[in-house]
């Protein structure tokens, strides 16, 4: 029979059976039965002599994507003839064993060879008689370190023992996907291998297995015979699987990624971009629009600072939150001739000081707020992006030399160890060039010339490179890359908004961040227009229906470990495969890139059998900084590459070679996980674990007791009878980045073993009636309606049956994307909407209560704005200014650093309307009642700038009255009755007005970068020229109602700052009886406060006003503390002259926080 023939054939009986009529009877098999009874039983059928029925063999069903009904049609066999007579003609003579024994034995040795790890105990081979061999007994026979002869002899041994005929035929129930199968195969699927007059023949079910792959499985028991047959007593293990046809054609398929690019380095290629379209957007952050000229202008100042501070040509750490400094670091690391060091600012002290040691970083850039991260023993040089700028303004803004090699590490991404401490991977130029000019050829950009330009969005911390799919190609294509702020970013609509306003040509977001933003109403608006990018961790189908309804998206999926550079296989989404793989398969090789399935002895598997991915070519990475050991046990000579030198990396991950030619995720080699993008280490917790004194052995498993929902479990066996687990949390959040914090733990008395003394994971029971770790005395939820709902909502999204009013979402769970699923629910089951801000101010039943029926009163914090929620310490509120809103308070707010929470009150409902209020009396009750909602006790710390300073100030009166505590009262510039007090005319006031308006603002040019000077200069000039033509016409009057130094005694607070947002003037402020602030502001009569004030008082006064040290106050305070500072007005909280007020305010606030502790 030829060898190369795949037949299908019609049996009759509606089963999967049927063989020629020239050849023996064989079992026939009944899928449906299988399906319906949820278990394999075996084939119903006679053998030769009818007299001794197949014996059923069964085990536990697998669990499936869905269901497939064959229905009554008829089925459909694969039949592949096997030209091994010849080999099993020598075997048989060779060890005395009947053909039908060998080929038996052969078959148990290729099922245990290609099978997948879960399914060590899951084959079964179902023989004639009265016998059958059970996946446990094969299991124990199959031992792949004994020898093949060893196995025939045994498989001889069984058949005789049950007085079985060994001339007929064997029927093998296998999984159809451990060989290769679709991915809904599932249980039932049955290969038979039949011996005949002719030649044996393999028969396959039609409906589950293509005919390459039929083909390929014939292939492979070719192989492991003709082996045999050479050299019987061949340990198992070692018999080849591959036949030298079928290896050649897989080295063939290799070399098909090879593409044109030239190695260079990737700022070489931003800075001729530069220079080709230097007025084409190049970075956008928060309304802050960045030319190509202007980003590159200020990496090049930064570069050649890093260059006069010492640190070219080593590590540079950058700590910054996702910001248009984040790119400018970035750039200007690069342009040093340095390698940027990316850390995540929520990481504990110690392993950041880990990382900066390991990394020999002599300087960390970082923001003013994330500074006092950096732990004091590092060693380090802290220099702030945006309070130190002017040190790094004053130098050049021209392109350094380009002294940098494609073979240099451009970057050192820190990745969880399983020894228990980080490991950080260096990347060189060369492979980053190779993947961002593999992926702007694959959207269709240029590089290197001009060309299409799309807009990226990216959402992702740069500590972990899947953003970098966003950040490099965009900057290389002459792109816009927009940098998605952490709060928009887990808000489904303020998400959807900004993609509304400013349209998104290219997403890279890991799948389950993409299902939470599209859970919201109208979800389907946070879709890119063009292409979307997936990676980070497996993709589902479901999720691609829901993609698939935006017309013009193309949608791939991407993969790479960060040892391979960023990613190293695509997969361009479509139907083909989905039969095949219950996930979305992760694809095919990138440009320059050689992909292997390798078995245990790293040898080539065929299409369908598992094995471990290996990754070759330019993607390759330098390996692990400072870690050779480590190193060489993961970067392995590459045998299959003619390159001198060549390495591959060993993936950890198991996967099958689909009939496409892409590749298939099946799971991991060892216990490494990745969660939301992050690659977790397991074994680092389990050793942080073991570190406690309160832990006598430890496992943390990752488990999915609900489809989609992959949570860290830890369990723990203690050293003392009672282990309180919130001990262990804190130990860990020590120890551990947050991400990689269990969700749960779970006591136990002694950790379940197999039978060899191994902890078996298996049977490692779930966290107690889905409880994951309940909160001490947490109350149940009350009978109110609202929080019920809430409680119903939580439990479903984390899989919780108790749920406490005051349990806090985040510690019984929750994080960060499943805080968007329940804001999805709320909105959909309550029909109210809450913002991620609101998630964050009281992430407990009770809180997102509160919050909602604030928002039925339509007044959802009509006045709170959380500026920072953040940090461990007491939070501090700002009250208004005369404009009414808060903005100017978010460089404070950033000032001040993480750990410090900051909330403003502005005077405008949520709505956006003015609250109207006309007496200051009756704003600080209304905000004193905003205030509670967040902090129900005290004390209390607040401040105000200018007309925000006499809110705080009654607001600690009415504290007063109430017996209770204001620790803190600030005021920044506030003026109190009778103050200004002008001596000279109107005229001069108003020359007085604008000389201060001019020191301000030529004192701000020089503290400005120098790209941003003109801009600032220029809309200062016209401002200026229509005041100067208003004195030259003597039209004081209107001079006068401008005049900021008017509004405490009967004009509106109209500072140069408080009037409006980010700083500017609106240029239209109202007129003196319109302004219901400045009526409160005239009206208010302070009385007495018998406690401290302290007021910053600005050094810029109005000309010609008698002096007033205290501005108005003295006397109205039991202890009134007065500090100068550098600023006009109101203008003392914004950039750049509130880094002056801090250096004055922070000792006082963190003073007063000390004194009060505890109160």
């Amino acid at each position: 029979m030829d060898s190369n023939v795949s037949r299908e054939e019609t049996p009759p009986n509606n089963s999967v059976s049927g063989a020629p009529s020239a050849q023996p009877a064989a079992p026939t098999w009944d899928p449906l039965k299988a399906a319906h009874d949820g278990a394999l039983a075996a084939p119903v059928g006679t053998n030769a002599d009818a007299s001794q029925p197949v014996v059923p063999a069964s085990r536990a069903r697998l669990p499936l994507e869905h269901e497939r009904d064959l229905g009554d049609g008829e089925a459909k066999l694969h039949e592949v003839s096997l030209q091994v007579e010849t080999s099993l003609a020598r075997l048989s003579a060779s060890l005395g064993i009947p053909p039908l024994a060998i080929a038996t034995a052969a078959w148990i040795a290729l099922c245990t060879r290609i099978r997948s790890s879960e399914m060590e105990a899951d084959i079964d081979v179902l023989l004639p008689g009265d016998g059958a061999l059970s996946g446990a007994t094969l299991a124990a026979q199959a031992d792949e370190t004994r020898p093949f002869s060893e196995l025939a002899e045994n498989v001889v041994q069984a058949l005789e023992e049950g007085s079985l005929n060994l001339a007929k035929s064997a029927a093998f129930v296998i999984d159809g996907r451990s060989l290769g199968g679709r991915g809904d195969a599932g249980p039932g699927v049955i290969a038979r291998l039949v011996m005949t007059d002719v030649a044996p023949l393999l028969e396959l079910d039609a409906t589950r297995f293509v005919p390459d792959t039929a083909r390929s499985l014939a292939d492979s028991f070719a192989a492991l015979v003709e082996h045999a047959a050479n050299a019987p007593t061949t340990p198992l293990r070692q018999l080849a699987i591959l036949s030298e046809a079928e290896r050649e054609r897989l080295l063939r398929r290799l070399d098909a990624t090879s593409m044109e690019i030239a190695p260079t380095c990737f700022h070489y290629l931003f800075e001729d971009q530069a220079q080709r379209t230097p007025n084409r957007p190049a970075l956008a952050f928060k309304g802050q629009m960045l030319s190509y000229a202007v980003l590159n202008a200020r990496a090049n100042r930064l570069a050649r600072f890093l260059v006069d501070a010492g640190a070219s040509g080593r590590c540079v750490a950058l700590l910054v939150e996702r910001s248009a400094e984040m790119i400018i670091g970035l750039l200007g690391i690069l342009k040093a001739g340095s390698a940027y060091v990316p850390l995540l600012p929520d990481v504990p002290p110690a392993r950041l000081a880990h990382q900066l040691r390991e990394a020999a970083a002599p300087i960390v850039l970082s923001q003013s707020k994330l500074a006092s991260i950096v732990p004091e023993d590092a060693g380090v040089r802290v220099v702030s992006l945006d309070g130190d700028w002017h040190a790094i303004e004053r130098f050049d803004d021209t392109d350094p030399e380009r002294s940098t090699k494609p073979e240099d590490i451009a970057y050192v991404i820190y990745t969880s160890g399983s020894t228990g401490n980080p490991k950080g991977v260096a990347v060189r130029h060369d492979n980053l060039v190779n993947y961002t000019g593999f992926l702007a050829t694959k959207l269709g950009l240029k590089i290197g010339r001009d060309g299409e330009a799309l807009s990226f969005a990216t959402v992702s911390t740069l500590a972990a490179d899947l953003g970098n799919t966003s950040i490099f190609p965009c900057l290389a294509s002459g792109g816009c890359l927009h940098v998605i702020d952490h709060a928009t970013s887990l808000d489904g609509h303020a998400f959807a908004a900004y993609a509304e306003n400013f349209p998104i040509d290219v997403l890279k977001i890991t799948p389950s961040h993409l299902a939470a933003l599209m859970a919201f109403e109208g979800g389907e608006r946070a879709l890119p227009r063009r292409f979307l990018v997936t990676g980070g961790e497996a993709s589902t189908w479901p999720l691609r229906e829901r993609v698939r309804e935006k017309q013009g998206l193309t949608w791939f999926n991407h993969y790479g470990p960060t040892e391979t550079t960023i990613g190293s296989l695509t997969y361009d989404i479509d139907e083909f495969d989905r039969h095949w793989s219950p996930t979305i398969p992760i694809g095919r090789p990138i440009a320059n890139t050689r992909t292997y399935v390798l078995d245990e002895q790293r040898r080539l598997l065929p299409e369908g059998v598992v094995g471990e991915l290996h990754i070759g070519g330019r993607g390759v990475t330098a390996g692990y900084l400072n870690q050779p050991d480590m190193t060489a046990e993961r970067f392995l000579a590459d045998p299959f590459s003619s390159e001198p030198g060549a390495r591959m990396y060993r993936t950890g991950d198991r996967v099958r070679l689909l009939p496409s030619g892409a590749i298939e995720f099946l799971g991991r080699v060892d216990h490494q996980v990745k969660i939301r993008g992050y690659r977790i280490e397991l074994g680092e917790i389990e050793a942080a674990l073991r570190r406690h004194p309160d832990v006598r052995q430890t496992i943390v498993v990752a488990r999915e007791d609900r489809p989609g929902d992959l949570r860290i479990v830890a369990y723990v066996v203690g050293a003392r009878p009672q282990v309180d687990t919130s001990v262990l949390r804190a130990a860990l959040a020590a120890e551990l980045p947050p991400f990689m914090l269990p969700s749960a733990f779970v006591v136990l008395d002694v950790l379940p073993l197999t039978a060899n003394g191994k902890v078996d994971r298996k049977k490692l029971p779930a966290p107690s009636d889905g409880d994951p770790e309940p909160q001490a005395a947490a109350p149940a939820p009350s009978s109110d309606e609202v929080e019920e709902q809430i409680a119903t909502i939580w439990k479903d999204v984390l899989g919780i049956k108790r749920i406490g009013r005051t349990d806090e979402f985040f510690r019984i769970g929750g994080d960060s994307l499943k805080a968007l699923y329940v804001l999805a629910r709320i909105e959909r089951d309550i029909g109210r909407r809450l913002t991620h801000g609101d998630f964050l101010m009281e992430p407990t039943v009770k809180g997102l209560a509160a919050a909602l029926r604030r928002e039925a009163r339509g007044r959802s914090f009509a006045s709170i704005v959380p500026l920072q929620t953040k940090g461990t310490k007491p939070p501090l509120f700002c009250i208004h200014g005369g404009g009414g809103h808060v903005y100017y308070y978010r460089d404070l707010a950033r000032r001040l650093g993480l750990d410090q929470p900051f909330y403003g009150l502005q005077g405008r409902h949520a709505d956006g309307r003015l609250s109207r209020q006309t007496r200051v009396e009756d704003m600080a009750e209304y905000y004193l009642e905003e205030i509670k909602e967040i902090a129900p006790e005290g004390p209390y710390y607040l401040s105000g700038a200018s007309f925000g300073g006499k809110v705080a100030f009654e607001m600690a009166q009415i504290l007063h009255r109430r017996g209770e505590r204001a620790a803190l009262v600030a005021m920044f510039d506030t003026w109190g009755p009778g103050y200004p007090n002008y001596r000279v005319p109107k005229s001069v006031q108003a020359a007085g007005w604008l000389y201060r308006r001019v020191e301000h603002h030529l004192g701000s040019v020089l503290m400005l970068d120098a790209d941003q000077r003109g801009p600032y200069l220029r809309e200062k000039a016209i401002k200026t020229r229509d005041e100067i033509r208003d004195i030259l016409n003597l039209n004081v009057s209107r001079l006068a109602r401008k005049n900021p130094f008017r509004s405490e005694r009967g004009g509106a607070d109209a500072g140069s700052v408080g009037g409006a947002p980010n700083g500017k003037s609106n240029g239209s402020m109202p007129e003196v009886d319109e302004g219901f602030i400045a009526i409160a502001s005239r009206a208010y009569r302070p009385s007495y406060y018998p406690g401290k004030v302290i007021l910053f008082r600005s050094r810029q006064q109005p000309i010609g006003v008698a002096y007033d040290r205290t501005l108005g106050w003295g006397g109205l305070a039991a202890d009134l503390e007065i500090h100068d500072v550098v600023g006009l007005h109101a203008a003392v909280v914004a950039e750049p002259r509130v880094k002056f007020l801090v250096d004055e305010f922070l000792p006082c606030l963190t003073a007063a926080q000390a004194e009060h502790h505890g109160e």
